[in-house]
């Protein structure tokens, strides 16, 4: 049979990929029972950032102590790790195939849809986001700085710090430095959040293998619905990716409620932590790592200056270890650079008075108080924002209403 689907990145013409992905997500589904609910558009607004923001639109991190394992039945291994309520459920998806398969109802035999086989489930946001940034720093260092001879500008860790955020303006928000904002992009994914398992390790950029080992597979729709029977949605652009739906009546009542999880909010505020409660750890433990590895790398600078005998002279200036950057830089210091940040990263949301205004409140608030209350109080006046921007299903809502208003329909 002639696949349908030939969407591809190797394909040389980006008309042709275009109206090849249009195609596949525009027809994909159309022979198969399926509610948008069970198959789920994962590039539609907020829907892109899944259970990695809670109800409120903060971004959140999973706490790992309530992860349990997967064993594959292929190997035995305790491999792949997710929620123990998503674990739960998934048992259930296995069981209703394997029982499937011994009445015939199924092929007993297909690489995916006979034996449920997790291959891949939560990957610890924090351990990628050091990998990120170790990138992003290094780039810094030898293309910003060195390359660029900013050098003799970058002496001390304030130096660097403010460098740093100079070279944010370049990177744009596209590439954040903080965890909490790194955690709303496609850097991150649903894999992320302990909700999201994978049976196949297929190649998400091929439209034909989709349709190969899926759309066209006699197992498909019921699959569909053994999904939907147990409180999972499908990934609409990677089929063998599904995740727990946190506002399905099935998973409410058969699995969240064992652990005494009434609803999504019920869960992120008892098994999720803002992410923004990690940000000046993270930010602190990777720029002291890179910092010092840039005066390893440099230890003296040579600046030169002209005498009145118009003479060359130069005096050496060191550059020094440091073991905390909370030693280095004083907190007024990080809040200021970190509020700066975050304003660069949502898009200049505050202009420069309102971010003046925002960050003395937010210095304030760690006379009083400490830092974490300051970190929280610049998140929180970021998120009453939010629910606003551009991009986001309010602000689609919004557009069509005044669609409709300006033209009828």
């Amino acid at each position: 049979m002639a696949k349908r689907f030939k969407g591809k990145n190797s394909l040389r013409s980006s008309i042709k990929l275009y109206y090849e992905r249009g195609k596949y997500h525009l027809g994909a589904y159309e022979d198969f029972e399926a509610s948008p609910r069970v198959v789920r558009d994962m590039t539609f607004g907020e829907y892109q950032m899944y259970g990695r923001i809670d109800t409120n639109m903060l971004p959140v991190v999973p706490n790992e102590q309530h992860m349990v394992n997967i064993v594959s039945p292929q190997s035995q291994e305790a491999t792949v790790r997710v929620f123990d309520f998503v674990a739960g459920a998934f048992e259930n998806i296995k069981t209703a195939f394997r029982n499937a398969c011994l009445l015939n109802a199924i092929p007993q035999e297909d690489p995916y849809l006979s034996v449920i086989n997790a291959v891949k489930g939560y990957e610890s946001p924090i351990e990628l986001y050091s990998q990120y940034m170790e990138g992003i720093l290094t780039v810094y260092a030898e293309t910003y700085i060195v390359a660029q001879n900013r050098r003799s500008k970058i002496i001390t860790i304030n130096d660097y710090m403010n460098g740093l955020v100079k070279y944010l303006k370049i990177l744009t928000s596209n590439i954040p430095l903080t965890f909490s904002s790194w955690q709303k992009t496609k850097k991150s994914s649903i894999f992320t959040t302990g909700i999201a398992i994978s049976i196949a390790d297929l190649s998400i950029d091929d439209d034909g293998l989709k349709e190969e080992f899926f759309l066209t597979n006699r197992a498909f729709q019921y699959y569909i619905n053994a999904c939907r029977q147990h409180g999972f949605s499908i990934v609409k652009n990677s089929p063998w990716v599904i995740f727990a739906d946190l506002d399905s009546k099935i998973m409410k009542e058969k699995h969240l409620s064992k652990r005494l999880i009434a609803s999504a909010a019920s869960l992120f505020a008892n098994r999720f932590t803002p992410a923004y409660e990690y940000d000046l750890e993270l930010l602190e433990e990777v720029i002291l790592r890179n910092y010092n590895k840039f005066v390893l790398f440099y230890p003296i600078e040579k600046k030169y200056t002209v005498c009145n005998n118009n003479k060359l002279i130069y005096n050496i200036i060191n550059r020094n270890r440091i073991d905390s950057v909370s030693d280095s830089l004083i907190t007024s210091q990080l809040i200021r650079v970190y509020a700066n940040m975050k304003n660069i990263e949502e898009r200049y949301t505050f202009k420069k008075s309102d971010l003046q205004i925002l960050i003395n409140n937010a210095k304030n608030i760690n006379k009083k108080f400490d830092s974490a209350r300051a970190i929280g109080y610049i998140n929180e006046r970021f998120r009453q924002t939010f629910s606003s921007k551009r991009g986001g299903i309010n602000s689609i809502i919004k557009s069509n209403y005044r669609y409709k208003n300006r033209f009828g329909g």
